[in-house]
């Protein structure tokens, strides 16, 4: 678990922020749930070449743009 600044973040497999999740994982990967308050900033990890998000609830911002959320 990684706290502060706004995000609580639980790193749920492979590497991430400087840490490591207790289970094993066979190639370069990484699994998180993240909450974060209005305003919070969580940067994503670099040395993974595919990203993605799943919004459950709220806005996010990617480069200084709103994503746009299916509705």
């Amino acid at each position: 678990m990684l706290e502060g600044e706004g995000k609580e973040v639980r790193l749920i497999l492979g590497t991430a922020w400087g840490e490591r999740a207790p289970v094993q994982t066979f190639s370069e990967m990484f699994y998180a749930d993240a909450i974060l308050q209005p305003g919070a900033k969580l940067p994503l990890p670099d040395g993974h070449e595919d990203r993605g998000i799943y919004v459950m609830s709220g806005s996010v911002i990617i480069a200084g743009k709103p994503l746009k959320l299916a509705a």
